[in-house]
This record gives C-alpha cells, structure tokens and sequence, in this order.
C-alpha cells in the first residue's frame, strides 16, 4: 500500500467510524461529508471538517390518510395552550386540522378513552389504567405574581419557592417591609400535582382557583401582595412570571394502546419537533 492512501486512510478512518456508530445507533442522527472539504481550524489531525446536519423533517402522510376528514381531536393540558398555535401551524402545512379543546389533564386523558378524542397532552404522568403515553416535551414552572407587587426578585431557587408557598414573603425579596402574602393555589390538575409534590405537601392555600390561567391573572392584577404559579408560557396581562430552578416536569402525550401504528411512529416524533421550536 502505498504511503499517500495509507495517509488518507488514517485521516478518513475517524469519520467511517463515526457513520458505522451514527448507523448502529439507530439512524437517528445523519451525518455526511461535504461536497468539498475545508481545513479544520480546531483539529489538526484530521485536516477536514464535518458539520453537523439535521435530522430530517418529520411528516404526517400516514396520519394525514388515516384521519376522517384530516381533523386530529386533541385536548388535554392548559399548560400547552401556548404551544398550540405552532402546531397547528405545522400540521395544517401537512394537511391535518387540529381541533384542540385544553380543559385540563384529567378531562384529556378521560377523552381519549372514551373515543372522544385521538390523543391529550398531559403535565402529569398518567396514572390511569387503559391509556399509554410518550414524553414529547418539557413545561417550566414559574410563580406568578402582579407586575406591581412589592416583590422583586429575579428567579428563584426550588426551597425558596417552596417557602413563598407557605406564605414566607422574604424568600420573594420583599422590599418595603414583608407584606402578608396571599397564596393563591389551584383546585386540582397536573400543575397543582406537581408544585405540591416540589414541596412536599406545604403548600398554602388562602384561596383556591379551578385549575387554568386566566383567573389567576385576573386576581393577581388586583392584589399586589398575591402570588400564585403556572406555566411559564402561559403568563398575561400585568403578570410577572419568576422561573424557579429545578421547576420543570415533562409533558406526555396520551393515547389509547391500540391506537392506529402512526400515532407512536409519526404523530409523536411530529410533535416533539415542533414543541422543540418554542420552548
């Protein structure tokens, strides 16, 4: 062999690996050679370099075809309601109509087993026998407070959090003394689930809201020294959210188990590549 292909070999050899490992793997991830290659500015070496290439993009024909009349019945999750004008953006381009009614994880789950509707976003991992589900994205949660409360911290850690939910006005960085702080809770849903477990059950509740945003606003625009918590996506009008470290849960898509086969192997990758646009 001469010496000139035995070097090219030695500069080709790291990338035929790391195709034949990007095969092995599952294919999910592509990656290809340029048409022409350019030096490498932080390897030496090799003397070429690979730019990384995206996934391909993710259709709905097979779900498109098996729909009646193209419509896809989702409800679910309030805590999506943000989310839900891109994807119905990108699947109407693929000629699917979404129909979304959000009243809530519970009332979704309850749709999809009784035939009421193909699929529900849910914030909490359902629990309920009869239904499967996959992880299509992430939720932050923040605490929610009026744009002209006295509180003006930034972020905050998941302890002091907790401690603002238990009616402890300093952990918000109160600033001309530590008013009473009214906790506004929820009465049920995937997001009160989730806070409550956050901080083991000490949540306080002065007042208790059905489950959803818009309430919740409307008090807090009134009541300075409110707090409450949501969807970070979800805040409006003269509300101010604060991210909280560690304040993030998945969001799962629920359906029935013998649901048609493109649900799990079309639907869901859709919609993970969609919410990744926005969050």
């Amino acid at each position: 062999m001469s010496d000139s292909l035995e070097r090219t070999i030695a500069r080709l050899r790291p990338f035929i690996a790391l195709s034949l490992g990007a095969a092995v793997g599952g294919g999910v991830w592509y990656f290809s050679l340029p048409s022409s290659v350019s030096p490498s500015t932080s390897d030496g070496n090799t003397g070429i370099s690979i730019p990384f290439i995206q996934p391909p993009k993710v259709t709905l024909e097979k779900t498109r075809k098996s729909l009646g009349n193209n419509v896809l019945r989702v409800r679910g999750s309030t805590s999506v309601a943000h989310l839900t004008p891109l994807l119905t953006q990108k699947a109407g381009a693929e000629g699917v109509t979404i129909d979304a009614l959000l009243q809530g994880t519970e009332k979704g789950v309850e749709a999809v087993l009784s035939g009421a509707a193909d699929v529900a976003f849910a914030s909490a991992k359902p629990e309920q026998p009869g239904v499967a589900f996959e992880t299509v994205g992430a939720d932050h949660i923040g605490l929610f407070v009026g744009k002209d409360a006295p509180f003006k911290v930034a972020s905050l850690s998941k302890d002091a959090a907790c401690r603002a939910l238990s009616g402890d006005s300093t952990a918000l960085g109160s600033v001309g003394g530590s008013p009473q702080v009214q906790v506004i809770d929820r009465d049920k849903g995937g997001t009160r689930k989730f806070v409550h477990d956050q901080c083991g059950g000490k949540v306080r509740a002065d007042l208790s809201l059905p489950d959803g945003t818009t309430l919740l606003t409307r008090k807090l625009e009134t009541n300075p020294n409110a707090v409450g918590y949501g969807s970070m996506g979800q805040v409006q009008g003269m509300v101010r959210a604060i991210p909280v470290d560690g304040f993030e849960r998945p969001i799962y898509l629920v359906f029935r188990p013998d649901s048609p086969a493109w649900v799990k192997a079309e639907l869901v990758p859709f919609i993970r590549q969609s919410l990744t646009q926005v969050q």
